[in-house]
């Protein structure tokens, strides 16, 4: 069976996966034999000391990496791991993101947590469908409209993030909602998504009636609203109950 030894302990790989939490690991060369890992899926080393990215361009079968909770300061050598899916970044202490042109297959990027003040160097990322980038110094989201598979970014409290954008966002179908289960359930977002598609059309819809005075939208998709602004001879709107931003 496959393995790494570090510190004279021995970890096996069980069923693709090799998860070092919480292991005081320094160096990511300090895991003896992971260089012969080639069929490796996925690597999990969480909540250790590592401060820089290195040591794994043999792994090209890597579908899931999670470096989170460690001292890692730049984003760099991931370029030989184009199989990679989803990469776990969260928790450290990278300034800009950068180093990801070559993962044309990453559909999930988490980067909470870090110090990151640009959303920038996402443009390759066409198959990348959730971004975590909470708690960071982030103020403009527009680069976020180019990316054309995206359905779900976690933005946090949204503070000094103009609304304009956010609902450009949310316009394009692109989720800012702090749900969870959106990412963990895909009928359910998959509803959600439709969802938003279909109030933008009915916005579409309701701006052609230029001679409606009173419409009572209790109950509908908070988005709907937004279009009513732009009816001229609009005099009450009724709202109860609408689903939030």
């Amino acid at each position: 069976m496959d393995s790494i030894t570090y510190r004279n302990k021995i970890y096996k790989v069980k069923r693709g996966k090799l998860i070092l939490r919480n292991k005081g690991i320094n160096d990511l060369s300090e895991l003896e034999g992971l260089e012969t890992l080639t069929d490796l899926k996925s690597l999990q080393l969480p909540k250790n000391n590592i401060r820089e990215i290195k040591s794994l361009e043999h792994l090209k079968q890597l579908v899931t990496l999670d470096l989170s909770y460690n001292q890692i300061e730049e984003i760099k050598n991931l370029g030989r791991l184009v199989r990679l899916k989803t990469l776990n970044l969260n928790n450290n202490k990278i300034n800009e993101i950068k180093g990801l042109n070559s993962l044309k297959n990453l559909k999930g990027l988490a980067l909470n947590g870090n110090n990151i003040g640009e959303i920038k160097g996402l443009d390759n990322l066409t198959s990348l469908k959730v971004l975590h980038i909470r708690d960071n110094n982030i103020s403009d989201v527009k680069e976020l409209l180019n990316l054309r598979s995206l359905k779900y970014v976690d933005l946090g409290k949204k503070k000094g993030i103009p609304r304009k954008q956010i609902r450009k966002l949310v316009y394009k179908g692109i989720s800012t909602r702090k749900k969870s289960s959106i990412s963990r359930s895909p009928l359910r977002y998959l509803f959600y998504y439709i969802g938003s598609l279909i109030a933008v059309l009915i916005v579409d819809i309701i701006i052609s009636l230029v001679i409606i005075s009173r419409l009572n939208i209790a109950g509908s998709y908070f988005p709907l609203i937004f279009g009513l602004l732009l009816i001229p001879s609009i005099i009450i709107v009724i709202i109860v109950i609408c689903s939030e931003f």
